[in-house]
């Protein structure tokens, strides 16, 4: 069955950036993959044990499980998440938009499937608490979102091809092997231990850190709907679903729109009623920086 049904208003979650080049992540086997031809002439990969599985880091709660997260279907996941070859163009792979450099987010680029202003590639850090996904949080489960998503975006909607990828749909099942290894790679793309978290329960803290926490929880008002731990509610406000704060200092571009080029600029878009003084938006950028 083909399950790369198009959905209009959720593919806007991530515009085309065909152009650009992907940034791939480092995927360490403990053995290169061997590839033999049988009597037949015919080629197979025999393929090394894959790393364990990525440990939730510090400051994040334990997630929920979540079925075919495994260190197979992670090891192919991130094969495939940088493979630009799997597009259409040849050009485009899912790090492409995704960058793990920034945070596996990106920058906008132009107004996609039909909606009336561009979106900022969102970034794909602790998705494995989430339940809804696209920018208007309407897809779940996230194997349903992928396989639209790559369809639309790269073309994809077969198993790939060649010896490699053929010994890891072997080995986790079959023709939409793809879909359940891109899946477990992006739930184990975590955004965690950060220097907020090192510092949080520390006797003493910088003063600017402390105050602008006090700020995020109290007269901002922040903590509303980016609440901790995940400083994010995953809920959906005017429209679009409240990116978590998380790893936020590393994104290119902030907000649904990418209109705000750093922190600051969005705290000026999100704060002109709350009157802060010159320190307290200082500290407050420093509050979300650490994390």
């Amino acid at each position: 069955m083909r399950r790369c049904a198009l959905l209009l208003l959720v593919l806007a979650a991530c515009p085309k950036h065909s152009e650009q080049k992907p940034v791939e992540p480092r995927v360490k086997h403990d053995a290169a993959p061997v590839i033999a031809a049988d009597a037949a002439g015919s080629s197979a990969a025999t393929l090394p044990p894959a790393p364990p599985l990525p440990e939730v880091p510090p400051g994040l709660p334990q997630p929920p499980p979540h079925d075919g997260v495994t260190p197979d279907a992670v090891a192919f996941g991130a094969l495939l998440f940088a493979d630009t070859s799997l597009s259409h163009t040849g050009k485009t792979a899912c790090a492409t938009c995704h960058d793990p450099a920034h945070g596996f987010s990106g920058r906008v680029d132009t107004a996609d499937s039909g909606t009336k202003e561009p979106l900022r590639t969102p970034a794909l850090v602790n998705l494995a608490w989430v339940r809804g996904f696209g920018w208007d949080g309407k897809t779940s489960p996230l194997e349903n979102f992928i396989a639209a998503h790559a369809g639309h975006e790269l073309g994809l909607d077969v198993a790939p091809g060649g010896p490699l990828y053929a010994a890891y749909a072997a080995k986790l099942g079959g023709e939409h092997s793809w879909i359940t290894a891109l899946t477990a790679y992006v739930l184990t793309r975590y955004a965690g231990d950060s220097t907020w978290d090192r510092l949080e329960r520390a006797p003493s803290r910088p003063k600017d850190l402390d105050d602008g926490y006090k700020l995020f929880v109290g007269k901002a008002g922040c903590a509303h709907c980016h609440a901790p731990p995940l400083y994010t509610d995953a809920s959906v406000h005017d429209g679009y679903r409240t990116p978590s704060m998380r790893g936020v200092a590393v994104r290119p571009a902030l907000l649904h729109d990418g209109s705000a080029p750093d922190i600051a600029a969005a705290i000026d878009h999100h704060g002109p009623a709350l009157r802060l003084s010159t320190a307290e938006k200082s500290a407050l950028v420093a509050f979300v920086q650490a994390l």
